[in-house]
């Protein structure tokens, strides 16, 4: 962990050790593992082997959003293929703006190209 100082007061660094770094990769390769069998149940069709691994791994399915290690049009194409709603799975506030054509959303209507802005907020950068 590294302070530093900036304009606006002062910044913590955080990084991973080489330990941290190597358990966040095998994770990540086990999540990747999980999401390619999801995808093979998808593109096979049968929505009650799909409904169940998605039901015994439902806990996971955050972290692959948050790690990116999902296909988010594939997963929005799974539920309209079970007839089932994203947040039945995943709470609507872990679920990406882009995510699936929300139709609650205003992005077609801000009179904008979308530009750089993220909205403001926190600046975290993952690092990988």
């Amino acid at each position: 962990m590294e302070e530093k100082k900036s304009w606006f007061g002062k910044k913590i660094e955080i990084t991973i050790t080489e330990k941290g770094a190597k358990e966040v990769e095998e994770r990540i390769h086990e999540l990747q593992g999980k999401w390619d069998q999801m995808s093979l149940l998808y593109k096979g069709g049968d929505k009650q082997k799909l409904k169940q691994y998605m039901d015994d791994n439902k806990s996971i399915l955050p972290t692959m959003m948050f790690f990116g290690i999902m296909d988010m049009i594939m997963f929005s194409m799974m539920f309209g293929m079970m007839g089932m709603m994203m947040t039945d799975y995943v709470p609507a506030e872990s679920i990406p703006s882009d995510a699936g054509g929300d139709s609650s959303s205003d992005s077609s209507t801000d009179g904008g190209d979308g530009g750089g802005s993220d909205g403001g907020g926190f600046d975290f950068d993952v690092g990988f």
